[in-house]
């Protein structure tokens, strides 16, 4: 049991790292829709766009 979860919490670690590299890159090459969104940060705002995005379809 204490192994699976290790395996969990790596997996989980790994998810993340990923996420956040993605939303490095969006940063960088997306700083105007950055600035037409709302958030606390940048990486909320876009996680903001594209619930907005979304729900406008």
């Amino acid at each position: 049991m204490d192994s699976s979860r290790l395996t969990t919490h790596h997996r989980v670690s790994m998810i993340i790292h990923l996420i956040m590299s993605i939303n490095m890159h969006l940063i960088q090459h997306s700083e105007k829709k950055i600035e037409d969104c709302t958030g606390i940060n940048a990486t909320l705002k876009i996680y903001s766009c594209e619930i907005y995005d979304y729900a406008d379809q």
